[in-house]
């Protein structure tokens, strides 16, 4: 099952796929963006899980997947063998926006939500680069 996450006005909504999909229509959300995974992760693993979710999705959504705008930009140590405090600093310059974002509306997909670290990274990333609205979709939720 799909979960999603919404950050607005300081809370975190959560929501099956379904309203997701009704959510990210309501909002207009024009791109969906897979959580990247740095390249020499991709080169040993074969492929990036939020990347094949996300093209899912895409598919669900009839919007085409944008990949390539919010790169992993270091090799981080994996976030499941590190505490909630540890995770955040792990990823504090973990990605970079490669191309324009200025006023999208992106939906951040992950495969799994633990504390939030990654995608609150990616989040603010893209916040900075002029992103209008950013909404998170996680497959399922994990324990820290």
């Amino acid at each position: 099952m799909f979960i999603a996450y919404l950050f607005l006005k300081r809370q975190w909504m959560v929501f099956t796929i379904d309203f997701a999909i009704l959510l990210s229509c309501l909002l207009g959300i024009s791109d969906p963006e897979p959580v990247p995974v740095h390249k020499k992760r991709l080169r040993f693993r074969g492929f990036n899980q939020a990347e094949i979710l996300a093209e899912k999705l895409g598919e669900c959504l009839d919007i085409p997947v944008r990949t390539q705008v919010l790169v992993r930009t270091e090799d981080t140590k994996p976030q499941k063998t590190l505490d909630v405090h540890k995770r955040i600093a792990n990823l504090q310059k973990g990605f970079a926006v490669t191309r324009p974002v200025e006023g999208r509306r992106i939906l951040l997909v992950d495969d799994i939500y633990t504390t939030g670290a990654t995608l609150e990274a990616c989040g603010n990333v893209l916040k900075r680069a002029g992103a209008e609205k950013i909404c998170f979709v996680s497959l399922c939720i994990g324990t820290a």
